[in-house]
């Protein structure tokens, strides 16, 4: 058993062909074609883990737990080849995420006294704001960062405070997650602290958006930001549909609101462009 009492836990679905990201890939196929829509969706979410994995690492050092809680259950031994062995896994099990986040969450606080769950959707997030949680849970009973759709991508609780209902009768997938999520948390007399919003990357807007946002920034040297750079090509295309590039620039604009709050609570810009 870790002797540390803080945990940080990263929701993922092992990387397979045309499991991952497929609304992103439904986007993407008009332009490139199944097969390599299918392909550069699974190279970008493998780099998404990746990336996510080496900026927990930098941030934590040796004071945090972090674990892997994998989907599907037998994917264990190639979730571990891919992200390293140094990491605790632990397979996902529940009828629904809510089912399977708090079940995470049960299991975390077996043996820590804080913990944090995250998703992998947001490389370019400075995951020192992950450790803020974590420290912020020493003031308030739970902690939220909200995702732009209207739903959120971290959440964490103390151990004292957590309650499995806080996962049941939400409508996930759908513009109100946040807003429930909040609402039955504050219901049960909690302080709920929350951190600044970022954009989770499901659509083909999301991805211009990132591609778009740190051009010449700290983060183009991410794995994650070379694959969408060496597809230039097609995100130009998605640059030049009206919709497309309004939604895209839309998001930027939101984002950068973020940045500055960012700014203003971390000295941190491994992966925030200046």
């Amino acid at each position: 058993m870790s002797p540390h009492t803080n945990m940080i836990m990263l929701f993922a679905r092992c990387p397979e062909l045309g499991a991952v990201k497929t609304r992103l890939e439904r986007d993407l196929a008009p332009l490139m074609g199944r097969d390599q829509a299918q392909a550069l969706t699974l190279a970008l979410y493998e780099a998404f883990l990746l990336d996510t994995v080496d900026g927990l690492r930098q941030a934590a050092g040796e004071t945090v737990t972090l674990r892997v809680c994998f989907d599907p259950p037998e994917a264990g031994p190639a979730m571990r080849r891919l992200l390293g062995a140094d990491l605790e896994y632990a397979p996902q099990h529940g009828d629904d995420l809510g089912a399977r986040m708090a079940n995470a969450l049960e299991e975390a606080f077996r043996s820590v006294d804080r913990a944090v769950l995250m998703g992998c959707d947001v490389p370019d997030y400075p995951q020192a704001l992950a450790m803020e949680a974590l420290d912020t849970l020493g003031e308030h009973h739970a902690v939220i960062a909200p995702s732009l759709d209207g739903g959120y991508f971290l959440i964490g609780f103390r151990k004292t405070a957590y309650r499995r209902e806080f996962f049941e009768n939400i409508e996930w997938g759908g513009a109100t997650v946040l807003r429930d999520t909040e609402a039955v948390i504050r219901a049960a007399g909690l302080q709920l602290a929350t951190l600044p919003p970022w954009n989770d990357v499901d659509h083909a807007h999301d991805a211009l958006a990132m591609w778009a946002m740190h051009r010449g920034g700290a983060f183009g040297g991410s794995r994650t930001y070379r694959i969408l750079d060496s597809h230039a090509a097609v995100l130009r295309q998605l640059e030049d549909d009206a919709a497309t590039g309004a939604s895209a620039e839309a998001i930027c604009r939101d984002l950068e609101a973020s940045r500055e709050a960012i700014r203003s609570r971390l000295v941190w810009d491994t992966f925030v462009a200046e």
